[in-house]
């Protein structure tokens, strides 16, 4: 018999993993604290049905995957960083996870700068002026 604390569990750190997000990623989108969002993945605590449904919206998937012990993504899933001197320069070099969060951003409130390292991008033009 399947626990379904621990599916839920694994379900929602296999989901987050093979999407490529981080944790304060998806805590952000879900407007929760990442704490709240790691005791979900640790199993301290069980999310409430509207945060699996944000999660399932976030993912892209239907509600039902996560009460489906069958459809955790396979092994290996996770999203490749990729190398900070190789960005994507066309959309259609994106990841599927990465058009996903620029859609996300679009619908939220969270300042782009604040889901930014200090030291990785800026958010300004190479040429200085739009």
């Amino acid at each position: 018999m399947i626990d379904y604390c621990e599916f839920l569990r694994l379900a929602i750190k296999s989901f987050r993993k093979a999407s490529g997000f981080t944790q304060s990623i998806v805590a952000q989108a879900l407007g929760i604290s990442r704490t709240a969002y790691t005791n979900y993945e640790y199993g301290l605590s069980l999310p409430e049905l509207p945060v699996l449904k944000k999660l399932a919206a976030l993912y892209r998937l239907p509600l039902s995957q996560f009460f489906d012990p069958y459809a955790l993504p396979a092994a290996g899933a996770e999203r490749k960083r990729l190398k900070k001197t190789d960005p994507p320069t066309r959309v259609e070099q994106l990841t599927p996870e990465e058009k996903l969060l620029i859609a996300l951003l679009r619908t939220t409130d969270i300042p782009p700068s604040a889901l930014l390292p200090d030291s990785d991008l800026s958010l300004s033009s190479p040429s200085g002026s739009c």
